[in-house]
């Protein structure tokens, strides 16, 4: 629980105040016209005029996607609170001011829901990352995007919202027992955090608890898709790190990125999932500028995609 202050009363007042103010479906939606903007701007930068017309075209298919926020430290050890977070983030939901239209230009086959049993759809999504620097009094600063799926727009309203909330005197002073230096790294992810269908019953509630809602978008279900597939390559491949290889050590990485349209991985996008050692994790970094791909295609047409890939460090015996 958090130390009760009068900060911290005015901020759990306004906190459960936003809380109570769920976004309901469709609230906030990214309607079909907004997707159409992207299509139409990333594709007339090709040339490509049937393209733009397809990604740009109604669907019969809809979903309706909730996102969510979930704030962590950088610091595995670190034993901040989880109700300090979850208020960081409600706090966070109050001052978020979303653009519109909200433009996305990224697509992703795993998280789109479907009634047919295909494997060919995909849906424009969001996930991004940032971090932010709290200080030992509670103030929030040196707030920036480090990866994710990104859109321009959004960033501006996340970075802004949190510069709200830092200015707002609301961010109650972290506890000493938890917090005994002067800045702590905090994490900031925007992920979905629930997909359900507008045609379909509702699908099960499979939402994580310690994700905050922050706010639903619908977006259009798109057939004809063909996930991004990686060009084999000798040299394209992470390099085994020497030391891990001599003392005999195994090892895995898994990364989300993005591949463009034009078939390279944006190393701005680049989030790490796991790892089991930081060798392993650089080798899989330096490789990545070398890896090229076969973008994801909907109806012939590429389009940039969210990609989660495994990294395998395997020795030969």
């Amino acid at each position: 629980m958090l130390t009760t202050t009068p900060s911290s009363a005015r901020w759990a007042a306004r906190a459960a105040a936003a809380y109570l103010r769920a976004p309901a479906a469709g609230a906030l939606a990214l309607t079909l016209t907004a997707a159409a903007a992207s299509a139409q701007g990333s594709s007339a930068d090709r040339g490509d005029d049937r393209c733009a017309a397809l990604l740009a075209s109604p669907t019969p298919d809809s979903q309706i996607v909730r996102i969510g926020i979930l704030i962590r430290s950088f610091d595995e050890r670190s034993t901040v609170p989880t109700a300090y977070l979850r208020d960081l983030a409600r706090g966070l939901r109050q001052f978020l001011v979303l653009p519109v239209p909200l433009v996305l230009d990224t697509y992703d086959l795993t998280l789109t829901w479907n009634a047919h049993g295909r494997n060919d759809f995909a849906s424009q999504t969001l996930r991004s990352a940032y971090r932010v620097t709290m200080r030992r009094t509670g103030r929030l600063d040196r707030a920036r995007a480090v990866g994710g799926v990104r859109s321009a727009g959004f960033d501006r309203a996340l970075l802004g919202a949190l510069v709200a909330l830092d200015s707002s005197g609301l961010v109650p002073e972290p506890d000493p027992s938890w917090l005994d230096r002067d800045t702590l790294e905090l994490r900031v992810l925007v992920t979905p955090e629930r997909v359900r269908s507008t045609r379909t019953p509702v699908r099960p509630d499979t939402a994580t608890p310690t994700i905050e809602p922050l706010f639903d978008i619908a977006v259009p279900v798109r057939s004809g898709a063909k996930s991004a597939e990686q060009i084999p390559s000798g040299r394209a491949g992470p390099r085994y790190p020497s030391g891990m290889k001599s003392e005999n050590i195994q090892g895995e990485v898994e990364l989300e990125f993005v591949v463009d349209e034009r078939g390279k991985v944006d190393l701005s996008s680049i989030q790490v999932m796991r790892m089991s050692a930081r060798p392993f994790l650089q080798a899989t970094l330096d490789a990545l500028p070398r890896s090229e791909f076969h973008p994801m295609t909907i109806g012939g047409c590429p389009v940039r995609e969210m990609v989660r890939m495994p990294f395998s460090f395997k020795l030969t015996r």
